[in-house]
């Protein structure tokens, strides 16, 4: 079993390859089922969904965990709206802090492998 910060870490490395290739668009949106007395429960069932589901061991909990947790950490921004159809993840982007983690800038060549 993966740790959140395993997972949080594999979500981030995948964002920023995307954002590196131009293919981290503002239009993702991220939609979590969440009714009351249910769990959390990831529904996208796009190529980006799939993806960052996978990289969770398949939890929707962990997924949603994850990106709140790299939010709070300031490595990625995104807007959170609540609506009937649950909660909306969107206009994710990284941080520069979060480049500069990813890169390693503060650590240096040796220090980031």
């Amino acid at each position: 079993m993966k740790t959140l910060k395993q997972i949080a870490g594999d979500l981030l490395l995948y964002f920023y390859k995307l954002q590196r290739q131009d293919k981290l668009e503002v239009s993702h949106v991220i939609v979590f089922d969440n009714y009351p007395g249910e769990n959390i429960n990831l529904n996208d069932k796009s190529e980006f969904g799939k993806t960052i589901l996978n990289l969770a061991d398949n939890s929707s909990i962990d997924t949603y965990n994850g990106l709140k947790y790299l939010e709070e950490k300031s490595f990625i921004n995104f807007k959170e709206d609540g609506s009937n159809a649950g909660i909306l993840l969107h206009g994710l982007s990284i941080t520069a802090y979060g480049i500069d983690i990813i890169e390693g800038i503060e650590r240096g060549g040796k220090r980031k492998k």
